[in-house]
């Protein structure tokens, strides 16, 4: 079942960089979200595909403006573990 998810990772991180390269950032960026929860519900975080999944998602955001807004709320807080940092990405 791993080696599945993993694929199916891979194959929604590549989906996102050509919807991301054709311009369509919105749908970019609902892949990109999906990638990174299924990576969380599978448990797959430790895994470079699922690294690779939030390397995408946080590339919409900066492209789109919305880094700047994220690493505000970050940088207002305690510092945060590498969970907080995940489930913070997973939710903007």
């Amino acid at each position: 079942m791993t080696k599945k998810n993993i694929a199916k990772l891979n194959k929604l991180n590549l989906e996102v960089v050509q919807l991301a390269g054709q311009g369509n950032l919105e749908q970019a960026m609902f892949i990109a979200q999906q990638a990174v929860n299924i990576g969380i519900n599978q448990q797959l975080t430790e895994n470079s595909v699922y690294c690779d999944s939030l390397n995408n998602l946080a590339e919409l955001h900066r492209i789109q403006g919305h880094y700047s807004q994220l690493e505000f709320r970050l940088s207002h807080t305690k510092l945060p573990s590498r969970a907080e940092l995940i489930r913070d990405l997973a939710k903007v």
